[in-house]
C-alpha cells in the first residue's frame, strides 16, 4: 500500500488551477497509464488516503474500480463518477486499467465554487451527477487530452464561482444596510 503523503506523483499526471480557483482547488489529476507500469511493477495495488476534510470528485475514464471510505467498500462502475468529502480514511484499490480523473478541493472551496455544503457529504459517496451537469460529464468522457478536461472542467468551475461571487455581493450590501440600521438605532 502506497500513502497519500508518499510520492504518488509517479502514477497521476497532476496540473495546479487556474489562479482565480487557487484558493479552492488544490489540483486537477488524472492517471498516468505509463506510471501504473512502475507503480504495479513495485508490488502496490492500492492508494490510502488520510482523512483531510478535501472534496473530491473522481471523474471514470476506464474501468469500473472499488473505494474504501471507512472500511465500507464501495464498487464505481465505468459509467460512475462520484463526489467523497474523505472525511475519514480512504483506500482506492486501483488496477492497472483505471483512467481517473480528479478534482481535488480544498476544505470549504466545494461550497465557495459551487455551493455545496461539506457538512452533508460525510462518509457518502455522492453519485456526481447530482452535483455536476450531465452535459458536462459527458464532455469530460470524451476521447481528449488530459489538458483539455482541465480547460473545460476549470471553465465550468470559473464561471460557477463568478456566478456565487456575484450573488454574494449583492448579499454583502443587504447585510450591510441591516447593520447600518441597527447600528444607527433607525
Amino acid at each position: 500500500m502506497i500513502e497519500i503523503f508518499q510520492n504518488i506523483r509517479e502514477i497521476y499526471d497532476f496540473k495546479k488551477p487556474a489562479e482565480e480557483l487557487a484558493h479552492f482547488v488544490e489540483f486537477f489529476s488524472e492517471s498516468s497509464p505509463s506510471g501504473f507500469d512502475q507503480y504495479f511493477a513495485k508490488g502496490h495495488s492500492q492508494s490510502g488516503m488520510f482523512a483531510s476534510w478535501t472534496p473530491t470528485f473522481y471523474i471514470n475514464l476506464g474501468a469500473p474500480y472499488q473505494i474504501e471510505l471507512d472500511k465500507v467498500f464501495h464498487h464505481i462502475g465505468a459509467t460512475d463518477d462520484i463526489l467523497i468529502l474523505r472525511n475519514g480514511q480512504v483506500t482506492r484499490h486501483i488496477l492497472p486499467t483505471d483512467r481517473i480523473f480528479t478534482v481535488k478541493f480544498y476544505p470549504g472551496g466545494l461550497e465557495a465554487v459551487l455551493g455545496i455544503s461539506q457538512t452533508r457529504l460525510d462518509d457518502r459517496v455522492i453519485p456526481l451527477e447530482q452535483v455536476l451537469p450531465p452535459i458536462l460529464l459527458m464532455k469530460m468522457k470524451q476521447p481528449i487530452s488530459f489538458t483539455e478536461r482541465v480547460l473545460i472542467i476549470q471553465e465550468y468551475l470559473l464561471l460557477q464561482r463568478a456566478k456565487r461571487t456575484k450573488k454574494d455581493h449583492y448579499l454583502k450590501i443587504v447585510n450591510d444596510a441591516i447593520g447600518e440600521y441597527h447600528t444607527t438605532g433607525m
